[in-house]
């Protein structure tokens, strides 16, 4: 026992300080080898000594008789059941411990981090240190009671008026601490916190700094790398600072806190940072003035071209220029290259969505040597080149805008060869791959396709004419307007090997230019259910792994539309999927609006499902999809933005 006085605690309790030592001298107070300690008390008796196993007994008020007072004598015993080591004393209860002595030990932040205005005052603590008149350390409670604490400036830091001090402080959270209360005013500087003892009258005191919160002060724009056109959106770049220097990326640091010009505005990429675009309505001299919400003026002066239009066919792409007599090619926007009068690609969205068109013919129409037909007005539209004569031709191809008027410089001029049966050098048979055993439903249809190979290696596509396809007959069907079709069911089970195939063979005997050439490739027709092989998503819908959604494609009772929009998928057979039904889970979503209430936040009910609905999206939040479907997994960021 580490003394003979047991000060009375606030409860009208004693308290009696202890130490185990082991065989070796060492201090083994708060060791599991020290917490079979039995004790009991002349006035209590065991029921009511109490042992922290740190080295403190507590000894209850007696029950039933006077409480505690100064002078009193308690006998103590304490027997170690292992070891039977006893030890024995008698107290003399003394005057109640009081808080004596006062001090700060510091500012504290597990982050080391700065007091900000809109910092979370409750990760900040000024640690403390009072000790009683024994020389005791107090805990919060007796320092709530014993200790009174006030700041000099309630407008920019409070104390709580209550419980002022808190237990598990500091690194190891063994130190007592000030708990803070954030004012309304969200007023910055700095405040002296004062500790007074209420029985001694000492006083400590620590200066605590309350920062003015990080806020956008400065904001810099500069002239975009690339021309600008009226109505274009380029991207302004920029430098934005708060008032300490430090650098301002985020869309949320940034957003309302400076004033933009028409033309202008920000908006949150997918990882949060924000950026800058302006879209000019008209051509001409403009001058960009930003100003921040603390005054700061920046300026920018552009010269904004005139609007960009298509201008020139460049060329062509992944297109032959050789014909087979009798058979035809085509060629859709995605095998033009379309430049505007700045030398700018120009996208089938823009085009399309300015109504130009692109139509094509023959320089020499007496010539016949092909037939063109069809315009390109949508993506989905394609010019047909058909093989009429042998020989070669020159075919243009013009832009007509809206009103479809030629553009006079598009004009591109390609020489096209329409070659017969006398230059192939051999022909070749396309493989046709596994056919499904639908009976005689017709979704699951494969092309035949035969190409004559040129002498320099080249291959052209020969029309059905060319060939002749024969089959068994009584597994397959084919026409040369649908292709090969399996004619048995996968119901037929006496048809199927275990394996679940049929094998058989397609045969096309070609009328070659001096004799026929035949064709072999071995088939098989399966019953495996059609199930999903390839899950991606259409082209130009995903950029960065990020797609766009607008509020309004999420403002229905059932969004999962908008959702499987932008897959494409494709059966083991390769047949697209037309309406999959992934399950969709949406995860990490994010308002953009820190300030939404509970009830304007983002929410999402069917995640993990079929069906899936997304509630109170608003411009610039985000969430992440995880679709899976048979086993296929592919992932998207969505980015909320403005309905159109």
């Amino acid at each position: 026992m580490l003394g003979e006085v047991a000060p009375l605690n606030a409860d009208g309790d004693i308290q009696v300080g202890y130490r185990v030592l082991n065989q070796y001298g060492e201090d083994i107070t708060s060791s599991i080898l020290a917490s079979g300690i039995d004790w009991n008390a002349s006035t209590v008796g065991a029921a009511g000594a109490v042992d922290n196993d740190k080295g403190v007994l507590n000894i209850d008020t007696p029950a039933g008789t006077a409480a505690f007072k100064t002078g009193d004598k308690v006998a103590v015993t304490g027997i170690d059941k292992s070891s039977s080591v006893v030890v024995t004393g008698t107290v003399t209860v003394s005057n109640k411990s009081m808080v004596s002595d006062v001090e700060f030990k510091g500012f504290f932040n597990a982050e080391n981090k700065e007091l900000f205005t809109d910092s979370d005052f409750t990760k900040f603590t000024a640690l403390f240190a009072g000790k009683d008149q024994y020389g005791n350390s107090a805990k919060a409670a007796q320092l709530n009671q014993d200790v009174t604490i006030f700041s000099s400036n309630e407008a920019i830091l409070k104390v709580d008026a209550v419980t002022p001090f808190v237990d598990g402080q500091g690194a190891n959270k063994d130190q007592v601490g000030v708990k803070f209360v954030k004012p309304e005013s969200n007023v910055s500087g700095k405040v002296i916190l004062t500790a007074v003892s209420k029985s001694t009258g000492k006083v400590a005191q620590i200066e605590v700094n309350v920062k003015a919160s990080a806020s956008l002060d400065t904001f810099n724009i500069s002239a975009p790398n690339s021309l600008v056109a009226a109505k274009d959106t380029v991207e302004i770049p920029f430098v934005a600072a708060d008032q300490y220097g430090n650098a301002l990326t985020k869309y949320t640091d940034i957003a309302g806190k400076v004033n933009l010009p028409e033309g202008l505005s920000l908006t949150k990429s997918s990882n949060g940072a924000a950026v800058l675009k302006y879209t000019p309505a008209t051509k001409g001299v403009k001058v960009l003035v930003v100003t921040t919400n603390t005054g700061k003026v920046s300026q920018l002066t552009l010269d904004v071209k005139e609007e960009a239009k298509p201008a020139t066919i460049e060329s062509l792409k992944d297109v032959s220029t050789s014909v087979a007599k009798d058979g035809e090619t085509t060629i859709d926007f995605s095998n033009l290259v379309v430049k505007d009068q700045y030398g700018r690609s120009v996208t089938a969205e823009k085009f399309f969505a300015a109504g130009y068109t692109v139509a094509g013919e023959e320089v020499t129409p007496a010539d016949t040597v092909v037939t063109v037909s069809g315009t390109i007005a949508d993506a989905d539209d394609e010019i047909t080149i058909s093989g009429d004569t042998k020989g070669s031709t020159n075919l243009k191809f013009t832009v007509l805008d809206s009103a479809d008027a030629p553009v006079a410089t598009s004009v591109l001029t390609k020489e096209f060869t329409v070659i017969d049966k006398s230059v192939y050098a051999s022909y070749e048979l396309a493989d046709v791959g596994t056919l499904y055993a639908d009976g005689a439903a017709t979704t699951h249809n494969r092309a035949v396709k035969v190409y004559g190979v040129k002498a320099d290696g080249s291959k052209v596509l020969v029309p059905a004419s060319y060939y002749t396809v024969l089959v068994n007959d009584d597994l397959l069907a084919y026409s040369s307007s649908t292709g090969l079709n399996s004619k048995v069911a996968d119901n037929a089970e006496d048809t199927f090997d275990t394996n679940g195939n049929v094998a058989t063979k397609l045969t096309v005997i070609v009328d070659g230019y001096e004799t026929p050439v035949t064709l072999t490739k071995d088939l098989t027709i399966s019953k495996a259910a059609p199930k999903a092989n390839t899950v991606e998503f259409v082209e130009d819908t995903v950029s960065n792994g990020v797609t766009e959604v607008s509020v309004s494609a999420l403002s229905g009772a059932d969004d999962t539309a908008a959702f499987t929009d932008i897959l494409e998928v494709t059966d083991q057979y390769g047949v697209a999927i037309a309406a999959p039904t992934p399950r969709i889970t949406v995860t990490n979503v994010v308002n953009s609006d820190a300030s939404d209430t509970d009830a304007n936040v983002i929410a999402v009910t069917g995640s993990g499902t079929t069906a899936i609905n997304v509630t109170n999206a608003e411009e610039n939040d985000t969430f992440n999809a995880t679709y899976v479907l048979d086993g296929k997994t592919v992932a998207v960021k969505f980015a909320v933005k403005a309905s159109e």
